[in-house]
């Protein structure tokens, strides 16, 4: 499909698109003013911008699909939920991602695509197999929505636990952040590009996506050597700093730095809290910036006209507890135990997903390539 300068009413964008699962997002969809692709009922929607994340729809109305969105439509004689199920299959997206361009933000193109050879039945079996895929991943997407409560229930209890254990320390004395300590020690991460970087470098790159809430989450591996180190004039993280990402998703979660990552730098939307624990333990910071109460302050301070950010000195100037150490440190030990059994509770609904994800494409590969015959 060809882009249209007059956006349809119903506009998706790919933040609308929910990966792995073939649905759009709950609620109200973005909006945007540049043209895009107009689609219809039974087209099929595909992020082509990071296409690693899977992120297709079945249209089950007419709309204007965002710039980085193809529009697929079927032939005549192809049943458009099997289509559907191709594009989310295994193999289409490997396939995509092979074919995808760039290292930052790697997006696929018709034309690498167009190759990608399908198994094609006649009219009847692709009906068949449709229907066997709507009740198997139905079932699947069902127990994964159970999950999904579960696990929105378990984050409310662990913010009201940390809330309930925190909240009446902002009744007393307090601070700015950038008082957790001294001015040299309150910094951005580096500006590294990615000619900057070294895949076999001895110096870890960490990226916002290593950040959790309260947690490292160790997803990257990106690197830079010695030379490049020097030339940027990069600043080393230690263990013991607390990590503040100045970028969603949440904005302002942190976590603090743990031991055994060896030589560390990270990128400059990442703000770093080397606390002076004379007045600050980093555990307690961590639980501090995390809590709903500073997190809800920041959200509504952040800007930027697309990618909303917080910056560093305006993150320094909002309030934190003034809380003698004695009291930093029972906190700590409380929410440690509190917050750790609910993180094993997470843990293992995030596996069990995990493992219903795979089993749900699993599935859509099998069927749709012809490895297993559905009756």
């Amino acid at each position: 499909m060809t882009d249209n300068d007059n956006p349809a009413e119903f506009q998706v964008s790919l933040e609308d698109m929910i990966p792995d699962s073939g649905k759009l997002v709950q609620g109200e969809l973005s909006q945007y003013d540049a043209k895009g692709t107009p689609f219809s009922v039974g087209d099929v929607l595909f992020g082509k911008l990071r296409p690693y994340l899977a992120k297709y729809w079945l249209a089950d109305r007419d709309g204007t699909a965002g710039g980085d969105i193809h529009v697929y439509r079927p032939a005549d004689d192809v049943e458009p939920r099997f289509l559907n199920y191709v594009v989310g299959s295994r193999g289409f997206i490997r396939y995509t991602e092979a074919a995808s361009k760039g290292v930052k933000m790697p997006r696929v193109e018709w034309m690498g695509l167009r190759e990608f050879t399908v198994h094609r039945p006649n009219a009847i079996v692709q009906t068949r197999i449709a229907d066997y895929l709507d009740r198997e991943t139905g079932e699947i997407d069902a127990m994964l929505g159970k999950l999904d409560e579960l696990t929105e229930l378990l984050q409310v209890r662990r913010d009201a636990a940390v809330m309930k254990a925190i909240d009446s320390h902002f009744k007393g004395a307090t601070v700015p952040l950038a008082f957790a300590s001294d001015a040299k020690n309150f910094f951005d991460g580096d500006w590294v590009e990615s000619r900057d970087q070294d895949p076999s470098g001895e110096i870890r790159l960490l990226q916002l996506a290593d950040i959790g809430v309260g947690k490292f989450l160790d997803k990257s591996n990106r690197r830079v050597n010695q030379e490049a180190f020097e030339r940027l004039a990069c600043r080393e993280v230690f263990p013991g700093d607390v990590l503040i990402a100045r970028m969603p998703d949440p904005l302002g979660r942190a976590c603090v730095l743990p031991t055994g990552l060896g030589r560390s730098i990270t990128v400059v939307d990442v703000a770093v809290v080397r606390a002076d624990q004379a007045k600050t333990i980093p555990a307690y910071l961590a639980y501090v910036l995390n809590s709903r109460r500073f997190r809800t302050l920041i959200e509504s301070l952040q800007g930027g006209s697309t990618r909303q950010r917080i910056s560093r000195s305006r993150l320094g100037q909002q309030r934190i507890p003034a809380v003698d150490l004695d009291t930093q440190r029972a906190t700590v030990d409380h929410l440690d135990e509190v917050t750790g059994k609910i993180d094993q509770m997470l843990a293992k609904a995030a596996e069990l997903k995990a493992l219903l994800l795979e089993r749900r494409s699993a599935l859509i590969t099998d069927v749709v390539t012809g490895r297993k015959e559905v009756a």
